[in-house]
């Protein structure tokens, strides 16, 4: 037999490792040690995902990644395959897909995008965009100037002032 769980007068003792026969001290207790144990564990898996390129959103431009990327008609593996973009084509993102998808091991959304060459549209998997530079440059605040940097001037040229002494 040995203890579980022990907070002031409640403790909680196992016979064996099976946890078959599980004795509680303080019975009054036992309401809130099961409400501790039901909020701490979460009731459904939390899928924490990595996304490598980032999210985008509609209006965002972008371009392929890799080569002969696929086409869907929707956005799934299940949807047929409408065309291929080559690496390097230029697409505007349309809409994001509602849920992260893995595939093999990959975790990313399905982009609704257009081929800006041809104005071909359909789905996308966000693995193979990767957000234009110049889009990145132009999101910083277009209202404040560039910041002026000013160097010092030579050490010759400041002059230095005595204020006053310091009495000994």
């Amino acid at each position: 037999m040995f203890t579980l769980f022990q907070l002031g007068t409640i403790k909680i003792t196992v016979d064996n490792f099976f946890f078959k026969n599980i004795y509680i001290m303080n019975k009054t207790l036992i309401p809130y040690f099961l409400f501790f144990l039901f909020i701490s564990f979460p009731l459904h898996s939390q899928d924490i995902s990595i996304i490598a390129n980032g999210t985008f959103e509609k209006g965002d431009t972008g371009y392929v990644t890799g080569d002969y990327v696929r086409i869907r008609s929707g956005p799934s593996l299940e949807h047929r395959i409408i065309a291929k973009a080559n690496k390097g084509a230029v697409i505007d993102v349309m809409e994001r897909g509602e849920k992260v998808e893995p595939i093999k091991n990959m975790k990313n959304y399905w982009y609704r995008i257009k081929i800006e060459k041809t104005g071909l549209e359909g789905w996308m998997y966000g693995e193979f965009i990767k957000l234009k530079e110049t889009q990145k440059k132009e999101t910083q605040k277009k209202d404040e100037p560039p910041l002026k940097i000013q160097t010092p001037p030579p050490p010759e040229e400041i002059s230095l002032m005595e204020i006053g002494s310091i009495p000994a």
